[in-house]
């Protein structure tokens, strides 16, 4: 029997780790982004084409890793933040029930707050909306879960776009360790970040054990921004003379500070134990040389 996915967001860093990631599995993989993609698409105003796409390619998979997740953007345009963070996740939901694949939702790690020390956060801790990017994801997620068919992960990724004009953290860290000039790096802004190419490989195993749900899919541990980039020179052999610590209070707009997420639910049903921060700037370095 055939196996088939398609893509949405196929020119992101995670539409791009997930389609190649399904095309080494062997799965006919369909990708579809505004521009540049296999299929081109506007996801918003051209949703009945897409609809159609659904029904003609009957796809096992859809993975959505269309998102807007500038926080500034979001902020000053919130109509189209929740068009594209939340209304389309609501209509692939239903579009999951109307044709029967199983639909994969990347949420985000906006969420919570830093309290005294940074946590790692359940599935189940509250949640605290501080910007429209959280909002509208957060509205994202619970459109998806009105799907029992809908895997909804939540995560915090970096990895490889190779697009010069967007760069993403990990190809701006890698830049800026390589130039003498000074840059800014928070040391009050928490994440467990995971590298694209396991990312992948974990949420493809959920799938295989048929899971359904809201799941974290992190690094295992918490740590600031000035600490993964520190981790990040040393893996490289650079100099962090040019490293300045800097804040987030003040930015606009405000913004969750405490993103570690716990995997505890994803590591018990895959048997596994999730990378370190260390792993995964290992994995990063090495992938980084490979290009």
């Amino acid at each position: 029997m055939s196996r088939s996915v398609i893509v949405l967001g196929a020119l992101g860093m995670a539409g791009q780790g997930f389609y190649k990631y399904f095309n080494e599995l062997g799965f006919d993989v369909l990708g579809v982004s505004r521009v540049g993609s296999d299929i081109n698409l506007d996801l918003i105003n051209q949703y009945d084409a897409l609809d159609y796409l659904f029904q003609s390619f009957k796809p096992t998979y859809v993975v959505n890793c269309a998102a807007l997740v500038s926080l500034k953007v979001c902020e000053d345009n919130p109509i189209l933040s929740y068009q594209i963070n939340s209304l389309l996740p609501q209509k692939l939901s239903q579009s999951s029930v109307r044709y029967g694949f199983k639909f994969i939702h990347i949420s985000t790690d906006h969420y919570y707050l830093l309290d005294n020390i940074p946590l790692l956060h359940s599935e189940v801790d509250p949640v605290f909306l501080v910007n429209t990017y959280a909002k509208s994801k957060y509205l994202g997620e619970l459109y998806s879960a009105s799907c029992d068919k809908s895997l909804i992960i939540r995560t915090n990724i970096t990895g490889f776009r190779n697009h010069p004009q967007r760069p993403t953290f990990i190809e701006w860290m890698i830049d800026s360790i390589q130039n003498p000039e000074p840059i800014k790096l928070f040391t009050d802004f928490y994440t467990s970040t995971i590298n694209v190419s396991a990312f992948c490989r974990y949420a493809y195993s959920l799938l295989e054990h048929g899971c359904s749900g809201l799941f974290n899919i992190a690094s295992s541990e918490s740590i600031s921004k000035f600490q993964f980039a520190s981790l990040l020179a040393e893996e490289m052999s650079a100099n962090q003379a040019s490293f300045v610590q800097a804040s987030v209070d003040g930015l606009y707009p405000k913004r969750a500070t405490d993103l570690g997420l716990n995997c505890s639910k994803v590591e018990s049903i895959l048997d596994l134990a999730m990378p370190s921060s260390q792993d995964v700037v290992r994995s990063l370095a090495k992938e980084y040389q490979s290009l």
